[in-house]
């Protein structure tokens, strides 16, 4: 699970209907994800799957991967632009 531990090793959660899985942050996960200083979040409602920021580096796509998520199922990216931003690799 690529999820901090005060989330309580869950691997998602879902509140009124929308499920959250945190894809890569700075602290480290399990089942073998990828952490680093950057944030990313999968949001999935009855309506959208949506990719909020996108990471540092592609570890952000491998995590999703690894979390069973696809990535090419999203049809809204938000994103904010930095020097090291993971736009790239999208």
């Amino acid at each position: 699970m690529c999820i901090s531990s005060m989330w309580n090793d869950s691997l998602w959660m879902v509140v009124r209907g929308i499920r959250i899985i945190n894809l890569i942050e700075n602290t480290e996960g399990s089942m073998g994800c990828a952490y680093a200083h950057g944030l990313s979040f999968y949001v999935e409602t009855k309506k959208h799957k949506l990719l909020m920021d996108l990471g540092p580096s592609e570890e952000t796509l491998k995590n999703a991967e690894k979390l069973g998520i696809d990535l090419t199922q999203v049809d809204t990216v938000q994103y904010k632009l930095t020097i090291r931003g993971g736009t790239r690799y999208v």
